[in-house]
C-alpha cells in the first residue's frame, strides 16, 4: 500500500511534459491556484510519471518517518518505484536522479480567495516546501543513494490527511501522468462524495490537465485513458459524459485493513 497527501499538495504541482530548466507551473482549481517554482540556478520544475512516482513515495515512506531514506541500493529505489533499471543519459537512472532533485528543491505557493456573503474578497497566500533537505552522494562505481527530509508542515499535513492508494494501481500507470493524476484525484474524491458530483472539462483542466490548451484535446485524452484508470481502480464509479465526468460516491481504493501498524478505516488512519 503506499500513500498521497491530501488535494492540496500531491502530484498536482507536477507538470505532464519537460518545462524549460526555469519556469513556474500554475493551477486552477476553483478558488485555489497552487503554484510550483523550480530553482533559478540548479534543477527545474519536477515534471512527467517519475517525479509522481517519486512524491507517492516520500509520502508513503513519510508515514514512518519524516527522515525517508532513498531505498538501500539505487537499484532497491528503482525497484520500490517500479521503474526498470537503465543507464545513460537518457536512462531512468539519470532520470530519476534529476527528478528526485527537482522535487526536493520545488517551492509551491498556494493561493486560497473567498468571497464573502456581503462581496467582500479575501486572498491567502501560503508557500509550501516538500522538503527541508536532501543528503545525496554517489559512490566511484557511479551508484548513487540519498537520505530526504520532509518539510515539517507538510510532513504534519500527510500525517492528517493521507489517502491511501494501492501499489498495483500505481504499478499499472506507472509510466502515465495523467493516468496517475486522475487514480490519485479519484482515491481522495470519490469516497469523500455523499451525492453525484459532475465536473466539467474545465474544471477538470484545472485539476489534472494545465498544459492542455483545449478543453476537447483533455477530453479525447482522458477518454482514452480512463479505462486503464479504471482498471487499477475497479471500484471507482465514474462515468464519461459529453461535458465531462460524473462522479458517484465511491468505496475507498484501499479496503480496511492493518498495514505495518497502520489502520487504515473508510479511507482514514486510525492511531
Amino acid at each position: 500500500m503506499a500513500y498521497q497527501a491530501h488535494k492540496t499538495v500531491r502530484t498536482d504541482g507536477s507538470t505532464s511534459v519537460q518545462p524549460g530548466v526555469f519556469r513556474s507551473e500554475a493551477r486552477d482549481v476553483g478558488n485555489q491556484i497552487l503554484t510550483s517554482k523550480g530553482s533559478s540556478d540548479y534543477v527545474g520544475v519536477p515534471y512527467g510519471p517519475k517525479a509522481r512516482l517519486i512524491l507517492i513515495y516520500l509520502q508513503s515512506e513519510g508515514l514512518k518517518s519524516r527522515v525517508v531514506s532513498l531505498g538501500a541500493t539505487q537499484t532497491a529505489f528503482m525497484r520500490s518505484l517500479g521503474l526498470s533499471i537503465t543507464g545513460g543519459v537518457r536512462g531512468s537512472i539519470n532520470a530519476v536522479k534529476k527528478q528526485t532533485l527537482r522535487l526536493t528543491r520545488c517551492q509551491f505557493v498556494l493561493q486560497f480567495t473567498s468571497v464573502g456573503a456581503n462581496g467582500e474578497e479575501h486572498t491567502q497566500l501560503t508557500d509550501a516546501r516538500i522538503t527541508d533537505g536532501l543528503d545525496f552522494w554517489k559512490s566511484s562505481s557511479g551508484e548513487w543513494n540519498g537520505v530526504v527530509e520532509l518539510n515539517q508542515k507538510f510532513h504534519e499535513n500527510l500525517l492528517e490527511h493521507a489517502v491511501p492508494s494501492d501499489k498495483r494501481g500505481i504499478a499499472h500507470l506507472v509510466g502515465n501522468s495523467l493516468g496517475l493524476d486522475l487514480y490519485t484525484f479519484f482515491a481522495y474524491r470519490l469516497p469523500k462524495l455523499n451525492k453525484p458530483l459532475e465536473l466539467s472539462w474545465s474544471q477538470l483542466q484545472g485539476q489534472v490537465g494545465a498544459e492542455m490548451k483545449q478543453h476537447r484535446q483533455l477530453g479525447a485524452r482522458i477518454r482514452e485513458i480512463l479505462p486503464d484508470v479504471m482498471t487499477a481502480y475497479p471500484e471507482a464509479n465514474v462515468e464519461v459524459t459529453q461535458r465531462g465526468l460524473l462522479l458517484r460516491p465511491s468505496p475507498c481504493v484501499v479496503p480496511r485493513t492493518q498495514v505495518r501498524g497502520v489502520t487504515v478505516r473508510n479511507g482514514k488512519i486510525l492511531t
